[in-house]
């Protein structure tokens, strides 16, 4: 290369007389053919580089003409926007709605009378100076319910609408003091137009979000009990059915679906990888991952020690009493001495699981869905973990689980962090020393007859947005929990049988229920959550040896 670059500038400037001839006639005739056809391949070089700068200036032009159309775009959807935004004269009486859609006395509530939203219409709340939340009906007036979402006091504008079908809405207003209001006292403004309104937001995230591995900085698994990471699981805005290639880079053993790590019981060792994902063929890798170290916990960690842990969850943790129950099973054999205290379970392992709770809801309702919430201080009206413990007249607690996020795919993300804040700052003015374990939830099953893979990113966002939060906090006794890892998203959950189609009378073996997993995939969870249990003995152990030795 080096020669040829010297010979093109010899053959620019011209084979000057200093350039001699060879003593040999042949040999003469052998280097000028050569020396031909390297000018000849300069020049064909030459053409191939005219080429390409032409190709480039047409890629240019093409850019400058979509980012033209882009904003053509952008400026007729403004137009529309503008154009489809219809003033709502609604009435509003004091009072609240109850939790089966009936209207309800109180002082420090307003509620609005009934608004149709037709599909393909919004529902525009400019909040003013209030929170609200809202409750949806039939257009018959028959009261459906509310998700955590709608449930949430929102404190900032919003847009509902809903794709499926048309409904009914009713709003509930409170002032930030939670004092009394009127009907004189709200300023919400509400406006209805087309599904077109807001969209460049909506369609924002899904352009600008590309094909990523959503990972936590560390795992930490027992000796003795296999963990598996699901590459489904970890793989947001993708389908590994249709990638040819995930795998770890080292240190795991890797499967088509998955890698796995078992240790032996008395290990106690570290190891760290990436995740290089192939898209294109199995040689060279598109990107990899972040990167994952895990830390094995041997199974004597915590010899002698008795702690207790609390869990307060949604319905996986409530459901069968499962992650309790387990749990509890496990520590029974173990050097390590656990209880698990709380109000519900119908056994000795307790627990504060309620289906279809989030921690929106828990730091923002006195009662949900027909359920008391116990960390609710009427006195003051918000989340208190002291209140708590004195009322259920407990002593102290050494580990909080935090389990929960299924349930607040659909909430804002500024939403969820502070709701998760408020716990923890209520836990940490309870008692600083308690070890916080946040779970990252697990994603969705994955099944041919329901199209989960959307819930599944949406359930992996949750997890990015709660591991770039609180992930690397260590020191402050806070730790994220990814047991989303562990779930088989093929066959781990309730199966059911069912027939292809009318016409088609095969039957087939498809998932039941997308969410809940059935009790195995209930006891893998464990086995992620009973891993972190070990290693806060661990350093409970490191923190008791240190005490003694400045002694």
């Amino acid at each position: 290369m080096k020669f040829a670059k010297q010979l093109t500038k010899m053959v620019d400037a011209g084979l000057g007389e200093e350039v001699k001839p060879p003593r040999s006639g042949v040999a003469v005739g052998n280097e000028m053919a050569v020396i031909d056809s390297l000018i000849d391949d300069v020049e064909e070089l030459r053409e191939d580089v005219t080429g390409l700068q032409s190709d480039v200036t047409n890629l240019q032009s093409d850019v400058t003409d979509l980012q033209a159309a882009d904003a053509d775009l952008k400026k007729d959807l403004e137009a529309v926007e503008d154009v489809s935004l219809l003033p709502i004269d609604v009435k509003w009486t004091q009072g609240s709605i109850g939790n089966t859609g009936e209207d309800s006395p109180a002082t420090n509530r307003c509620r609005s009378g009934y608004i149709t939203v037709r599909k393909g219409e919004s529902l525009n709340v400019n909040h003013g100076s209030l929170w609200f939340f809202y409750k949806k009906y039939t257009t018959t007036g028959v009261y459906i319910g509310e998700s955590s979402y709608s449930a949430t006091w929102r404190k900032s504008d919003d847009v509902i609408t809903d794709e499926t079908g048309d409904y009914m809405y009713r709003l509930i207003v409170r002032n930030a003091a939670g004092t009394t209001i009127t009907a004189s006292d709200v300023d919400v403004t509400l406006t209805k137009g087309t599904i077109l309104y807001g969209l460049m937001d909506k369609l924002q995230p899904i352009v600008n979000t590309p094909m990523r591995c959503i990972l936590p900085n560390k795992l930490y698994v027992c000796g003795g009990i296999q963990i598996d990471i699901y590459y489904q699981n970890i793989l947001q805005y993708g389908n590994v059915e249709t990638i040819p290639l995930i795998k770890p880079k080292a240190f795991l053993s890797s499967f088509n679906r998955f890698a796995r790590m078992k240790y032996r019981a008395d290990a106690s060792e570290s190891h760290g990888t990436r995740f290089e994902v192939y898209l294109s063929n199995t040689k060279d890798f598109t990107f990899e991952s972040d990167a994952l170290s895990w830390t094995v916990i041997p199974n004597t960690a915590g010899s002698g020690l008795s702690k207790s842990v609390l869990i307060i969850g949604d319905s996986l943790t409530e459901q069968h009493d499962a992650i309790a129950n387990d749990l509890e099973t496990m520590f029974a054999d173990d050097a390590m001495n656990v209880t698990f205290i709380g109000t519900q379970g119908s056994g000795t392992a307790k627990h504060e699981g309620r289906s279809g709770w989030s921690a929106e809801i828990y730091t923002n309702n006195a009662t949900y869905d027909g359920k008391t919430n116990p960390f609710w201080n009427p006195g003051t009206s918000e989340f208190d973990f002291s209140y708590y413990m004195t009322q259920n007249n407990f002593s102290g607690v050494d580990y909080v689980l935090i389990d929960m996020g299924s349930n607040s795919i659909d909430s804002d993300p500024e939403d969820i962090i502070e709701a998760y804040d408020t716990m923890i700052d209520s836990i940490r003015a309870y008692d600083s020393d308690i070890r916080i374990g946040i779970w990252l939830p697990p994603v969705r099953a994955v099944t041919e007859f329901q199209s989960t893979l959307k819930r599944g990113n949406q359930s992996l966002e949750v997890n990015r947005i709660l591991i770039e939060e609180y992930d690397k906090r260590e020191a402050e006794k806070l730790y994220v929990i990814p047991v989303y890892f562990n779930l088989d998203p093929y066959h781990d959950y309730k199966f059911v049988t069912v027939q292809v189609s009318e016409r088609n009378t095969m039957t087939v073996q498809t998932v039941e229920d997308f969410l809940h997993p059935a009790l195995v995939g209930f006891q893998k969870l464990a086995d992620v959550l009973f891993g972190y249990i070990k290693y806060f003995g661990q350093l409970d152990e490191s923190d008791t040896l240190n005490q003694n030795m400045r002694r």
